[in-house]
Formats: structure tokens, C-alpha cells, sequence
């Protein structure tokens, strides 16, 4: 049984039954997961979303070796873990090519590292794809300097993007859609030195 010490994810359940697991593909399924902490989200989508055969990938930097290990119980070997900055895996899965059916944002909770997330993320995802960012309406604590929620990021994002994209929903989290139409950029774009 997973163990679990904060439940942040439960409110999107509903939004993800209803609009995002409607519009998987048939075949082979990609989700990457960006701030996996101890793997709530993945277990749902594990257990609602994935057959035998398609992958999860959970991406954290994991600071602290409990979350981790708690991390490790929780989903085992049922999904493809990588620790490390989100950036550098979204840098390394463009330059290969890699695709994913969605991606479900929930790392870094400052603008700036929302859009970049966001604009690396949109290049791996197929039209029809789903891109999903957790804590659309969360909000620094008061006295915070310098930062940005990330509704501000997202928002960006969005106006940026707005002719490629739908907005499925808007609330605690953000969920699009990408338009059919639009093609992935070409890994080739993208040098890494």
C-alpha cells in the first residue's frame, strides 16, 4: 500500500478523469511526469491511465533522501525514473526525438521556470497532446522577493502559444491541449554545447 505524507494531488482527480484520460491515444501511451515527489500522481495515472507496455517517466531532483526512497516504495520499478533538473532531462529527450502523449508539469513553482518547462515540454508532445501544470492558482507566500506564481508563467505560455493550443481547463491546474495540426519541432533545432 503506498505510503504517502502529503496529499497535494487528490483536487486534480476529478479534472483528469473528465479531460485528460478521455483524450489518450489507443496505442502505445507516454507520460512524463515533471516533480514526482513521492509519486501520487504517478500511482493514478499507473493505475487509470497505463497499460502493459506504456511508459511513465518521473522526473525529480529529489533533495531529500526520504522523499526519494518513499518515492521508490510507492512505484517501484512501474515507471522509468530519472533525478536530475527537469531542464536537463527536457533538454536530452528533444535533442533524442522523444515524444510523450503528456506531460504533467508540477517542479519548479516560479514563472520563469514554468515557460521554460513549458515551451521544452510542448516540443515533445504530438498534435492532440496533453500539457498539464499543477498549482495554477497557487501563490508565493506573502514576503516572497523577487518571485513570480506560476500563473504568470503559464499564463505567458498560453498567450504565446495561443494559436497551437486549447485550453481545457483553467482552475487549480492548467490543462491544453495541443491542436491537431501542429507538427513536433525537428530535434535538430535544438544544440546543446
Amino acid at each position: 500500500m503506498p505510503d504517502f505524507t502529503q496529499d497535494w494531488f487528490s483536487r486534480a482527480i476529478p479534472v483528469w478523469r473528465e479531460l485528460v484520460l478521455p483524450r489518450l491515444p489507443a496505442g502505445h501511451r507516454r507520460w512524463l511526469e515533471l516533480g514526482s515527489y513521492e509519486g501520487m500522481s504517478a500511482i493514478l495515472t499507473l493505475d487509470n491511465a497505463m497499460r502493459d507496455g506504456d511508459e511513465l517517466v518521473g522526473v525529480d531532483y529529489w533533495p531529500d533522501a526520504a522523499i526519494e526512497a518513499r518515492f521508490d516504495v510507492n512505484v517501484g520499478n512501474r515507471a522509468t525514473k530519472w533525478k536530475g533538473l527537469c531542464v536537463d532531462y527536457l533538454l536530452h529527450a528533444v535533442q533524442r526525438g522523444d515524444h510523450f502523449d503528456v506531460v504533467y508539469i508540477d517542479a519548479d513553482h516560479e514563472a520563469a521556470a514554468c515557460i521554460e518547462q513549458a515551451v521544452l515540454a510542448w516540443r515533445l508532445l504530438g498534435p492532440g497532446g496533453i500539457l498539464i501544470f499543477d498549482d495554477y492558482s497557487w501563490t508565493h507566500p506573502h514576503g516572497s522577493v523577487g518571485k513570480l506564481d506560476p500563473r504568470a508563467g503559464v499564463d505567458a505560455f498560453i498567450q504565446c502559444y495561443q494559436t497551437r493550443l486549447t485550453v481545457l481547463h483553467l482552475h487549480v491546474q492548467a490543462v491544453i491541449e495541443k491542436r491537431r495540426g501542429t507538427c513536433r519541432a525537428s530535434p535538430l533545432l535544438l544544440r546543446l554545447s
